[in-house]
């Protein structure tokens, strides 16, 4: 908070009273001259040229609209002083005089008029920025949180349909409460929420910021209720609609927000030490079947980047082996596609294929002699394998990321990796990618500068 001194009562005969400034209006600069001390210039009001050079009323602003102050004088308590003599009522006898000027000032934003004063009630059609007088403060100062609070009880959709009257009430109170808890302006949540009230008004629901703001109602509004607005202008209201929510309704979790954990461990690829230590276990295992399970896993993980899921639906006909020696696997499910197996597992998968086919029967691939599919096959069959102290244990996730990282840094071209995954965008590689390998800077910058290999 900053405060002028008042040096009114000393200056009070050598210059007359300047009562209440009109406005803080910017003008084009044609009309400012040197005046002398006393002189009526502009609209009438009388100038002094001050103290020591100051100017009058120099610090003291504000922002006309989106609620933000300008300039200097703002203090924790959301107060500003507008300085005794020199911008808002000055210490004087003439009351009258003041009362006047104050009657013709009180519509624009950032001037004061004077408690107690005529013009200290603004017309209806006054800015809802006006900042508001409070009787317990001294004179020449005003609460920048009653300016805030006047705007959001004023706010008003253009054009206001019919159901803002509904729902408006609710919508100020709102935004009124979460104003002090949130980064964004009261502009900014006000806008967004009006929005979502009157399309839930219009789908039938009942008037509570409980149903408002709940997340379903807040994604059905991002995606059907706001079809002119562009994707990242829903991303923004979609935002601050979640914000909004935390700071009225309070977090999903009663402690608070969850904690912030690192990528999935099932992102970090074997190494090759590892890779070889499973093929170990896999020979190790005491039964065919389980043999057989566990070569189809690693097959399928490192030489084909298949998750689970993607394992437990394949039939042995799925599987195809060309005249080259090339083996294509035939993916069903969501990420339906067609992929060629690593050389590496070609014999390998080529072979576990010939075991599991049935003639007659469209057997499956993994575990053929088992008719039970469900999403927790591969775990299930995990955990009766026999357990290797020495030896990692076998995540298909953690293949799939083996297989990625090693495509990558062979140099296999991105359109390529993308269809092969089964994936559409890039993000789905962002987890990989601190394990890749790097490249050195010699070769980096031949491949910038586009030389030949």
């Amino acid at each position: 908070m900053r405060s002028f001194p008042d040096t009114s009562r000393s200056r009070a005969a050598a210059r007359p009273q300047v009562g209440v400034q009109r406005g803080f209006q910017a003008g084009n600069g044609q009309q400012v001259g040197p005046g002398g001390t006393g002189q009526d210039v502009g609209d009438g009001l009388p100038v002094h040229p001050g103290v020591h050079g100051e100017a009058v009323g120099a610090d003291i602003a504000l922002a006309h609209g989106g609620g933000e102050a300008a300039g200097e004088g703002l203090g924790d308590t959301g107060a500003m002083m507008l300085g005794q003599g020199r911008v808002g009522p000055r210490a004087g006898k003439d009351e009258g005089a003041r009362g006047e000027r104050a009657r013709g000032v009180s519509g624009h934003a950032g001037q004061c008029p004077a408690p107690g004063s005529a013009g200290s009630a603004p017309p209806e059609s006054a800015n809802p920025l006006a900042c508001e007088w409070i009787s317990d403060l001294p004179a020449g100062v005003c609460s920048w949180r009653s300016a805030i609070s006047r705007y959001i009880g004023n706010y008003t959709p253009r054009p206001a349909p019919r159901a803002w009257e509904r729902v408006a009430p609710l919508v100020r109170a709102a935004v009124k409460q979460a104003d002090p808890l949130l980064p964004y302006t009261a502009r900014e949540l006000l806008g967004p929420l009006a929005k979502l009230a009157l399309f839930a008004d219009a789908e039938g629901m009942s008037a509570a910021t409980e149903v408002w703001l709940s997340k379903e109602l807040i994604e059905r509004f991002v995606q059907v209720g706001c079809p002119a607005a562009s994707e990242a202008t829903r991303g923004n209201y979609r935002s601050r609609l979640l914000r909004l929510r935390e700071a009225v309704i309070g977090p999903d979790l009663v402690t608070g927000r969850p904690v912030k954990l690192s990528a999935s461990a099932a992102s970090r690829p074997y190494t090759s030490a590892e890779t070889a230590a499973l093929w170990a276990w896999a020979l190790a295992q005491p039964t065919a079947e389980l043999r057989h399970g566990c070569q189809v896993l690693l097959a399928l993980g490192f030489g084909c980047g298949l998750d689970s899921p993607e394992v437990v639906p394949l039939r042995a006909h799925d599987v195809r082996a060309a005249e080259g020696g090339a083996v294509a696997v035939n993916v069903r499910g969501r990420r339906a596609r067609l992929i060629l197996c690593r050389c590496h597992w070609e014999a390998v998968l080529a072979k576990a294929a010939r075991e599991a086919t049935v003639p007659g029967t469209a057997s499956c691939l993994f575990r053929p002699r088992s008719q039970a599919r469900a999403k927790n096959t591969v775990t299930n069959f995990l955990a009766r394998t026999a357990k290797d102290p020495a030896c990692p244990p076998l995540v298909q996730g953690r293949a799939r990321a083996t297989w990625l990282v090693g495509l990558i840094d062979e140099g296999v071209r991105l359109p390529v990796i993308v269809a092969a995954a089964g994936v559409d965008t890039l993000h789905a590689l962002s987890r990989i990618m601190p394990f890749v390998r790097p490249v050195p800077t010699p070769e980096a910058g031949s491949q910038l500068r586009g030389e030949a290999p």
